[in-house]
């Protein structure tokens, strides 16, 4: 029984480790997204060019007030080197947050 709670502890500290790591990752896609342009040293207009949408497309994706449909988040993981389901990720927590 001891290494049951042992166990029911080490499981808890690890389920609070995980979650800590989740949410810094799950930031505002937003936020990310400018920072990615910026670690890059692009512009808007360079990094809008690069995806393949217009500049008003990518201020409708940074402002959160459009999704983001398949191809285009194929050239966002291209460009900042994320993989698919860390972006979908980081999308669907967007969902939700506006959902809440």
């Amino acid at each position: 029984m001891e290494k049951n709670h042992i166990f029911s502890v080490d499981m808890t500290i690890f389920y609070h480790i995980v979650s800590s790591c989740i949410i810094q990752f799950t930031m505002q896609f937003s936020k990310w997204l400018r920072r990615q342009i910026e670690s890059k040293l692009m512009t808007q207009s360079e990094f809008a060019l690069r995806a393949g949408v217009s500049l008003p497309s990518l201020s409708r994706w940074l402002a959160g007030s459009t999704e983001i449909n398949g191809v285009n988040r194929e050239r966002i993981c291209i460009i900042t080197g994320i993989s698919r389901d860390q972006l979908d990720r980081m999308l669907r927590q967007r969902q939700r947050d506006r959902a809440a």
